[in-house]
């Protein structure tokens, strides 16, 4: 008897003894083969484990037909395709982000690879067939994480709309915030993209994410020097200025700030928010001393003018000061060249007008001035003294 003569029931008997090559050479052959047989290789290749089929449908790459995968998906889905499975994903011969990625997304799912590509509309037809927004990866990295990462504006979006879990952490621990500041939005010369940034924060109850994140976004804004984004979040009222990383041995923004000569950072800091000019972290550090033994005079000068400074030590730090370069040396060559060396001396010249001066301590300052090759401090010095202790 002919195949084509075979009921279907029959017809499928044979399929099933047949390897999933065999049913798709089979299924081509006539159209009758193809209504019948096509449904079934799907159903049976879409509740295999760690479907092929159902991963090739959710794994975008350059140049390949959308509609095509989009129907695939749908007909997995219908066969019983399992939304939420995870898959060891490792294909190198795939050019988008989750390959450049592998080592995050090794184990992924199908929500992951959706927010990877940015592909908002796989998304819902995921979420619609009761995907979970919020299953993340083995590697721990959820949906949101990821689009935040891929720098996905239309798929955070996406997410965002449809109630995505926001109290989840990506890599060392930052939040959906601390990420977006991380992963780009603003950079250092203005406004790049702050779509996603401006989204992520908008739906952001904890600025601080200090349920669930390690850092902060004022941190990572600071760290990257982004001040758009420092601005953005000091602005809402809600981000603590002060609040600093687990692992940071207590530094806070202001002073990774003025260790890293920040100065427009640090007067973000000061001006726009309660940042403590005088905290100290376990290294009994203080932003001022931060910015002094680095070098970073503009910033050492910024903090004096703004006269909230506390320093019990002034001799010390005056010293410090003066030696700094006044020796002949290359210290000032090596943080600013001449312009250092003159907001050198304007330093030392505001610390002489802040100072209570006394005759001993004047007396201490001129020959440390003088020794330092500064002799031209010797009239602050000496006006200052008349102005604390006026003569008779």
């Amino acid at each position: 008897m002919e195949l084509l003569k075979f009921p279907n029931e029959v017809v499928l008997c044979i399929a099933h003894a047949l390897d999933n090559a065999d049913i798709n050479r089979l299924l081509r052959t006539c159209k009758r083969f193809h209504s019948l047989l096509d449904p079934y290789l799907y159903q049976r290749v879409s509740r295999e484990p760690m479907s092929g089929i159902f991963l090739w449908a959710c794994s975008p790459r350059p140049g390949e037909c959308h509609t095509r995968r989009m129907c695939t998906v749908s007909k997995c889905i219908t066969a019983g395709a399992d939304v939420n499975t995870i898959w060891p994903y490792d294909n190198d011969d795939c050019s988008s982000w989750a390959a450049e990625h592998v080592d995050e997304v090794r184990w992924t799912t199908p929500m992951c690879l959706a927010a990877a590509a940015g592909d908002a509309g796989l998304a819902r037809l995921l979420l619609n067939a009761g995907a979970d927004i919020n299953l993340a990866a083995c590697c721990g990295l959820p949906p949101i994480i990821i689009a935040i990462m891929a720098q996905e504006a239309d798929m955070v979006d996406f997410l965002l709309e449809n109630n995505v879990n926001l109290g989840v952490a990506g890599p060392d621990f930052a939040g959906p915030l601390a990420m977006a500041v991380r992963s780009g939005g603003y950079d250092g010369d203005g406004c790049h993209d702050s779509r996603i940034f401006d989204a992520v924060l908008k739906a952001t109850d904890d600025v601080d994410e200090s349920s669930h994140g390690r850092t902060t976004a004022v941190f990572e804004a600071v760290m990257m020097a982004n001040s758009l984004a420092l601005r953005a979040l000091l602005d809402t009222g809600r981000a603590d200025p002060n609040k600093t990383p687990l692992d940071s041995d207590g530094e806070t923004p202001l002073m990774f700030a003025c260790s890293n000569g920040l100065t427009y950072i640090a007067m973000l800091l000061c001006e726009h928010s309660t940042a403590s000019v005088n905290c100290a972290g376990k290294t009994g550090q203080s932003p001022f001393a931060c910015a002094m033994e680095n070098g970073h005079w503009d910033v050492v000068l910024y903090l004096l003018k703004l006269g909230r400074v506390r320093l019990h030590d002034w001799d010390r730090w005056f010293t410090y000061i003066c030696e700094a370069g006044g020796d002949g040396s290359d210290d000032d060559e090596n943080v600013g060249g001449e312009d250092a060396a003159a907001t050198r001396e304007a330093v030392a010249r505001e610390m002489i007008h802040r100072v209570d001066m006394t005759k001993e301590r004047a007396m201490v300052w001129t020959c440390i001035a003088e020794d330092c090759g500064l002799p031209e401090l010797k009239s602050s010095i000496q006006a200052k003294l008349e102005e604390w202790e006026p003569v008779a």
